[in-house]
């Protein structure tokens, strides 16, 4: 279970590893990993679209990287990890 972001989640995909990654409309990508009882544990959250939905995200062939779009017209690239 992952709890965390304070609106809609429009997106998450797995991470090598275990982990994963979400997008929402609180404006923010969320990096989890594995916590204790398989529960989700917020590791990173990136942020940065301002007061607009994070509506996608795309990683790379290795999951080093995720680039997200929002309405405010902004992409952004970042490293989950």
């Amino acid at each position: 279970m992952l709890s965390g972001h304070s609106a809609r989640v429009w997106g998450a995909k797995h991470l090598p590893g275990g982990g994963v990654v979400s997008i929402g409309e609180d404006t923010t990508c969320r990096v989890w990993e594995r916590g204790v009882a398989n529960v989700g544990v917020v590791s990173r959250v990136l942020a940065g679209h301002k007061g607009r939905s994070v509506w996608s995200m795309a990683l790379n062939k290795d999951s080093s990287k995720v680039v997200r779009t929002c309405m405010s017209f902004l992409v952004a690239l970042n490293v989950p990890t």
